[in-house]
């Protein structure tokens, strides 16, 4: 079918004409400023809506509202022609209901794709299409210029320079203009990625962002089948690849742009997940990097996958592990020192491993004391302990994980990357909380898994390095550059008492108490209750 909508005298044989004036005569009388219409779903194959914008448009009939009707009724393909009198000429005052016309980049705003691309680069533009739920594809835009203007520019009397001058600057230059679309249906976020070759996500460091960026690539998979890309240093890269939904790692991207060369790949979509932005997001950071490519998955379809069937295992780190009491509890720690605001101190790892023996468990330590970024771990000094520190890559280290029953860490690394097992969690908290950094497993960040805060008044005090105020405090008594980034995250504190966050012996007392229940068996997750984060505040 072919609706021509608010009609007027301008009828159209072979279409039905739509009008509320039933002066006119229109085939069917509606008032297309009360929705929904009397239009059956999926039933236009083309619209045509010439001046009716100018007319229709008020606070009780936004543009929003009308593009959502305007998609219901559209068969996927469906043509779609608008004209409406430019916003700057003056006949937009003649309008009955005053309007003011429409600018014709208004209509950008629902194209999904463009909508996608804007977020990916951080643009600040509203993305209608997504609050919407409604796609058009831009098919053409075409301006008209008004007579006295159309009549010197074909008789040479303005140059084409000129005429975009006084089209930029002036009023009464263009008359009205014309956008054609195309309806997109059914609506699928991730609309961007089908008119790339390949994705490219840049993230290269630290480990926990980096596996964030694994999280995020299934539930990219559940909506495109495009090739996904990780640009990433050399010491993730090829535990990168162990993740079945990624399509490969590089550590260059000079080798990037030749492999993708090699298979024809011309158009890469590149997503850069660095920026600040992502760590100040109110989001989890999974969620924000797939807010970027504007896709809102399942939970479901989050978390980090990786494959380590094709590895063999270390017999070594075997043997070590075959060795411990076979009905005692395995509790991991990772002692990380790193950013002062996220360490810990090493006495109080080395009472909580004592105490942890005390109570009949194994402690094994993992990390690194030259890891990446700057960070390392506390050694500490009991016989007792299976020191795994400095003895386990990243695929090992999983391989502990996968075998033993608690993990207790501060770091983002070693939490993320217990995300690809079922061990039980407690993450320690200070300057973002859990909600944010716990792993997706199970459809939730609440599986098997607890995030403990500081008593601190301003934790998380992530949230406060986007108020002004406090963010040029802290730069004036801290002394950090206002250009040092990595400088302003690692010494980020805004409590007068510089760290107090990770030396409050409580902290140690709640982390201990909260251990028996970790290790009980958890009973299934409610799905009910998925938006409900076990968060616990520390005190």
């Amino acid at each position: 079918m072919k609706y021509n909508l608010g009609c007027g005298n301008d009828y159209r044989f072979g279409w039905i004409n739509v009008d509320r004036a039933p002066e006119v005569s229109p085939d069917v009388i509606c008032d297309l400023a009360i929705v929904p219409w009397h239009f059956e779903d999926d039933s236009a194959d083309e619209v045509a809506i010439i001046h009716l914008l100018d007319e229709l448009l008020t606070t009780a009939c936004p543009l929003p509202a009308f593009m959502q009707e305007l998609y219901r009724i559209c068969k996927d393909g469906a043509k779609i022609t608008i004209r409406n009198t430019d916003p700057r000429h003056v006949d937009t005052a003649l309008t009955p209901q005053g309007s003011g016309g429409i600018n014709a980049t208004a209509f950008q705003s629902y194209d999904l794709a463009v909508v996608e691309d804007w977020i990916a680069r951080g643009q600040r533009h509203t993305p209608t299409s997504l609050y919407a739920k409604v796609d058009f594809a831009s098919v053409s835009l075409t301006r008209f210029l008004d007579d006295p203007w159309l009549k010197r520019w074909q008789s040479g009397g303005v140059s084409d320079d000129a005429l975009t001058a006084a089209v930029q600057s002036q009023n009464n230059v263009l008359a009205a203009c014309e956008v054609v679309l195309s309806a997109r249906k059914p609506f699928a976020p991730g609309r961007s990625l089908a008119q790339c070759d390949a994705l490219v996500l840049v993230r290269r460091g630290g480990l926990g962002d980096v596996l964030m960026a694994l999280s995020a690539c299934k539930a990219i998979k559940s909506v495109s089948d495009r090739p996904i890309y990780l640009l990433t240093v050399p010491a993730y890269q090829a535990f990168a690849e162990l993740c079945p939904h990624l399509d490969r790692a590089f550590a260059d991207e000079g080798a990037l742009q030749a492999h993708a060369a090699s298979l024809g790949q011309k158009t890469l979509k590149v997503v850069d997940l660095s920026p600040v932005r992502f760590g100040l997001s109110r989001l989890h950071e999974v969620d924000a990097f797939l807010e970027a490519l504007a896709i809102a998955p399942s939970d479901d379809d989050k978390g980090l996958d990786i494959d380590l069937s094709g590895i063999a295992r270390d017999p070594s780190v075997g043997a070590r592990l075959a060795a411990l009491p076979p009905h005692s509890k395995r509790i991991v720690l990772h002692p990380g020192v790193s950013d002062p605001s996220r360490t810990w101190p090493a006495r109080f790892w080395q009472d909580l491993a004592e105490h942890c023996i005390g109570q009949g468990h194994c402690v094994i330590v993992i990390g690194s004391s030259h890891g990446q970024d700057a960070k390392s771990v506390a050694k500490l000094g009991d016989s007792r302990i299976v020191d795994f520190s400095d003895d386990l890559n990243l695929s090992a280290s999983l391989q502990v994980l996968r075998d033993c029953d608690l993990l207790i860490s501060a770091d983002s690394g070693p939490i993320q990357l217990a995300g690809a097992s079922d061990i039980a969690i407690i993450g320690l908290y200070s300057v973002v909380g859990g909600e944010k950094r716990l792993p997706y497993r199970a459809g939730s960040t609440r599986h098997k898994a607890v995030g403990l805060l500081p008593e601190c008044a301003f934790s998380p005090c992530y949230r406060w390095m986007s108020n002004p105020d406090v963010h040029s405090d802290f730069l004036r008594v801290s002394g950090v550059s206002r250009d040092d980034i990595s400088a302003l995250f690692a010494q980020w504190c805004i409590n007068p008492v510089r760290y107090s966050c990770v030396r409050e012996t409580t902290a140690l007392d709640k982390v201990k108490a909260a251990i028996p229940t970790m290790l009980e068996p958890f009973p299934p997750i409610s799905r009910t209750a998925q938006d409900v984060e076990r968060v616990e505040r520390i005190g």
